[in-house]
């Protein structure tokens, strides 16, 4: 006879409320790590950087193709590594850094960008114009690749657990994200 699979047992109330610490750390870790993609880039092109928390920008004021694309270049390849380790090793801190590099670095302000604004964000713009293709087509190419890996990632949690876990994870990562956002945006209008 074939025994049944005992169902998991329920997180408790400071489990998601740690999850939502952690998912906001993450979230605001990864917005120096996008902004380290493009300094890197940079640095190796020769020039010397101005590193903020939310900018990273040339001294020499030149910006570069190349240099555009290194934030969100980290972004994706996190989100992918993350992504990967989620499915191998199933753990929940794995979906912390997938979230924070899809759904808090790109996907809000992608969709933000092009549903509300009308434009591409700032990076996207720069290469857009430099390469003669429309910025608002590349946000919406990284839109839907930083999603589909979201989505991925979600799915694989609600595969690998019981329904109201997932939803309750999936709850918490989005207010995580609002809360990670509000703190994000006056830094980055301050130039921080």
């Amino acid at each position: 006879m074939k025994e049944k699979a005992l169902p998991e047992k329920e997180k408790s109330f400071s489990f998601y409320l740690l999850y939502s610490i952690g998912s906001i750390f993450i979230n605001l870790l990864c917005v120096p790590l996008h902004e380290a993609g493009h300094a890197i880039i940079y640095m190796f092109q020769g020039y010397k950087v101005a590193f903020h928390f939310t900018k990273a920008d040339p001294i020499s004021g030149k910006e570069t193709v190349l240099g555009s694309t290194g934030g969100v270049t980290v972004n994706i390849l996190l989100a992918l590594l993350f992504l990967f380790l989620f499915i191998k090793y199933k753990n929940i801190l794995f979906y912390m850094f997938i979230a924070g590099n899809t759904l808090c670095s790109r996907v809000i302000g992608s969709i933000v960008a092009i549903f509300f604004m009308g434009r591409a964000l700032e990076d996207e713009t720069f290469f857009g114009k430099s390469v003669h293709i429309n910025p608002v087509l590349i946000q919406a190419v990284i839109l839907v690749i930083t999603a589909s890996i979201f989505v991925i990632a979600t799915r694989m949690l609600m595969i690998q657990n019981t329904k109201r876990y997932s939803k309750y994870i999936i709850i918490s990562t989005l207010i995580a994200c609002i809360i990670s956002l509000a703190v994000i945006a006056p830094l980055d209008a301050r130039g921080l």
